[in-house]
């Protein structure tokens, strides 16, 4: 196979043993059942539901990527670490 790299699009990792339960109450689709190589489309959402933005969820063994829109990236970040410091709280 051939990769062309696509400058528009950025990757963000997400790993630990709970990243399905975590991508699980941020996503509009469902992870809990995506297979490691598998990939499925799903939407970004606030608490309240707001659409911060759309994605691609790349299952993998130890975690997930997220192919997000480059210039998206930094706001995607952003809300995980939002909603990760208020699963902890």
């Amino acid at each position: 196979p051939v990769f062309h790299r696509l400058t528009s699009r950025a990757l963000v990792a997400v790993r630990g043993a709970d990243w399905r339960a975590f991508l699980q109450n941020l996503l509009s689709n469902d992870v809990e059942t995506l297979a490691p190589g598998r990939t499925r489309a799903a939407l970004l959402l606030t608490p309240q539901g707001k659409l911060l933005t759309d994605l691609i969820v790349i299952a993998q063994d130890d975690g997930a990527l997220l192919d997000v829109l480059a210039e998206r990236r930094e706001a995607l970040i952003q809300e995980e670490r939002r909603d990760a410091a208020r699963t902890v709280a």
